[in-house]
């Protein structure tokens, strides 16, 4: 019999096809990987910070332990000797920025005529500064030790002494216009000062007489 409606096929639908999968990416080992190179202001500018310090503690110490004593050893003695005539000498000077103390050695001060003996002596010389005073332009010295002074004094035949020259200008005349310390431009303070085998003579030329004052101790 025929079919008036023809023929129908049911067939079921053909599974989809999946889309290709792609190949699973590379991982570099973790060795491998290169970190990010962050660098921080804030450790540049402690790096600066730093650089700074130590250069301000290379200069500093510098001209504590190099630039003071050549001061004292070069450039006081020319200046003491073309203002008074005086020949000043120290055999070694030392001075700690760190601490605040300075010490001299084997210093002494001769006056302009070679005949006479050395003017002033002393040995051993050792200060402790106090920081904050030199801050202020002023010279306080906490402790003052001097060890094995000698001074000579000459009053000369015409009753002039050889360290006048040192106070007075030449022309002044008369020892009421030696200088006062207080016209200096800075202020200074000795404290707990301590003297030892120290002596001073004193020569008087007129008078043909010598006086002398032996083992000092303060």
């Amino acid at each position: 019999m025929s079919d008036h409606f023809g023929k129908i096929s049911i067939q079921q639908p053909a599974s989809p096809v999946p889309p290709p999968r792609r190949p699973p990416r590379k991982q570099r080992p973790s060795s491998q990987r290169m970190p990010k190179a962050t660098k921080p202001r804030s450790s540049r500018k402690s790096l600066i910070w730093l650089l700074v310090f130590v250069l301000f503690l290379t200069l500093y110490s510098v001209a504590g332990f190099v630039g003071v004593p050549y001061y004292i050893t070069t450039v006081l003695p020319k200046t003491i000797y073309e203002k008074t005539g005086f020949v000043f000498q120290v055999g070694a000077v030392n001075f700690n920025p760190l601490t605040f103390v300075f010490s001299a050695e084997n210093s002494q001060i001769q006056p302009p005529n070679s005949n006479l003996p050395d003017f002033l002596k002393i040995k051993n010389l050792r200060a402790k500064l106090a920081p904050i005073s030199l801050l202020r332009n002023d010279l306080v010295c906490s402790s003052f030790t001097i060890d094995g002074f000698e001074a000579r004094i000459t009053r000369e035949a015409d009753g002039s002494y050889v360290f006048s020259s040192l106070f007075l200008p030449d022309e002044q005349d008369n020892m009421a216009e030696m200088m006062d310390f207080s016209d200096l431009p800075f202020q200074f303070s000795l404290n707990n000062i301590s003297v030892s085998n120290s002596k001073i003579i004193f020569s008087d030329l007129p008078l043909k007489k010598t006086h002398r004052v032996e083992d000092i101790r303060l």
